[in-house]
């Protein structure tokens, strides 16, 4: 059986640097929610959280 999740992911900043925080939403092949997970990472430029 091939189960199969559907992953979208962020991250952002306020301001460059700023105060910074990653998010991942998980979801089965429905689009039933399964997890939702989000993380501040600390002062970060606006790259470090979308490539974190």
């Amino acid at each position: 059986m091939n189960k199969k999740l559907i992953l979208y992911t962020d991250g952002c900043c306020r301001g460059n640097p700023g105060p910074a925080g990653i998010g991942v939403v998980i979801k089965d092949s429905r689009k039933k929610i399964l997890k939702e997970l989000s993380e501040y990472i600390g002062e970060a430029t606006n790259a470090r959280p979308r490539i974190t």
